[in-house]
């Protein structure tokens, strides 16, 4: 029964160490991220770059309590969406300029510069606040972004969210310098984008509670694996010349259990000498 707990063990680090590797090498390719929401704020584990990270939510401040009581009248219809085109080298830039409604919640929260980025954060949890929540941020971190305007394939990006034209040509056909208006119904998001987009400011604005390499727990885990394989060596050396596999005794003139400490004689031990 030891043996067997012993080789048990071996297995489980020797499974815990490949986990651990094989999960190193895949987040250098695909980051993994989940985590939990309370009432102000988002919770966050994730898996890159070989390290795992545990995120907590930015510092509240004090100008908060208005920001969360806007947050609930805060939807996406705050936003109003204008083609601005800008003269410039090798000609004119079409690109998304979004507003707010004057006395909307999403014009009033644009201009509480002195609120954290808590309450916006909570806001991307809700399709029907995520697009005025990004708008705002996006003008907050624009520095930040540097995303190409131009229309491809029927699409246009707005600090790094992709919206679908109608009739595309027609919006951006005009060659001249100014703001124009986009009909209600122009412009459709694809929520497939919206995690990415999500997990994206978190990783930007979040805290860094936890981050440690996963290649560190993968060489601790190798160690106590090294450790437990020259024991079960060990143990089978000392069964196969007659010894305590715990105490190194000489058991080939015993019985029953070891007589220096006491251990259960294991049914594969040397047999007893005979006189």
């Amino acid at each position: 029964m030891r043996r067997l707990r012993s080789f048990s063990r071996f297995a489980a680090s020797l499974a815990f160490v490949g986990l651990c590797v094989a999960t190193a090498w895949i987040s250098e390719y695909h980051a993994f991220h989940w985590g939990f929401s309370t009432l102000h704020g988002r919770y966050t584990f994730a898996i890159a770059d070989a390290h795992f990270q545990f995120f907590v939510p930015p510092p509240a401040r004090k100008e908060d309590a208005q920001a969360w009581e806007l947050l609930k009248h805060l939807r996406n219809e705050d936003v109003v969406w204008m083609t601005e085109w800008t003269r410039s080298w090798p000609g004119e830039v079409p690109a998304l300029s979004p507003s707010f409604k004057e006395g909307s919640a999403g014009w009033k929260l644009s201009r509480l510069s002195a609120a954290s980025d808590q309450p916006l954060l909570r806001a991307l949890d809700s399709p029907k606040k995520f697009v005025a929540a990004h708008v705002i941020l996006a003008d907050r971190e624009s520095q930040h972004f540097f995303g190409s305007p131009y229309p491809v394939n029927g699409s246009i990006e707005y600090r790094g969210l992709h919206f679908h034209l109608r009739n595309a040509q027609s919006q951006f056909g005009s060659d001249e310098p100014g703001r124009t208006p986009i009909p209600d119904g122009a412009l459709t998001l694809d929520p497939g984008q919206l995690q990415s987009i999500r997990n994206m400011w978190h990783g930007m604005l979040d805290r860094t509670a936890v981050s440690f390499n996963i290649f560190w727990i993968a060489g601790a885990a190798y160690i106590v694996l090294a450790l437990q394989g020259a024991r079960l060596l060990r143990r089978q050396r000392r069964l196969r010349s007659g010894q305590c596999p715990d105490c190194g005794y000489d058991l080939r003139a015993s019985t029953g259990v070891c007589p220096e400490c006491g251990a259960p004689i294991p049914k594969n031990a040397a047999t007893p000498t005979t006189v």
